[in-house]
């Protein structure tokens, strides 16, 4: 799954992630929430999307202390990262 995340082809992140962030395990947070540092919107997208319904506690504290301001540069990343919250 970690290739799958260090793809370059975007829709092979996304997918990535997708599978994953549903999962509620700490070490898999960790893992989607880098996400949020990708330069493609999608991916940020797809990051945020991933941990909204995740149960973890730390898919809450990944949102919270993530630098927020290169995801709210972005008004469709801003949205999933309110709704996410």
């Amino acid at each position: 799954m970690q290739q799958a995340l260090a793809s370059k082809e975007v829709a092979i992140v996304v997918d990535g992630l997708q599978r994953l962030g549903r999962t509620a395990d700490g070490e898999i947070v960790k893992l989607v929430a880098k996400a949020f540092l990708h330069k493609d919107p999608a991916v940020q997208q797809a990051a945020l999307q991933a941990l909204r319904f995740n149960a973890a506690p730390a898919a809450l504290v990944a949102l919270l202390s993530t630098n927020r301001e290169k995801l709210l540069a972005n008004d469709d990343t801003a949205i999933e990262y309110y709704y996410a919250l």
